[in-house]
């Protein structure tokens, strides 16, 4: 990612409240690595129909 990426990345963040763009683009150092955990869940309706026809 180019420092411009990482600073739009971090200002998307709860971090943002806490330190303006500005200020995170005029740092000089930045980390080099970040750890990241993903989780994805997905949902389907349920059937409330005994034959499984209908949807709730």
């Amino acid at each position: 990612m180019t420092r411009p990426d990482v600073v739009d990345l971090v200002a998307m963040t709860p971090s943002a409240r806490h330190v303006s763009r500005a200020r995170l683009a005029e740092r000089e150092r930045l980390p080099d690595r970040a750890t990241v955990s993903v989780l994805a869940t997905a949902y389907r309706p349920r059937r409330c129909s005994p034959s499984g026809q209908d949807w709730c």
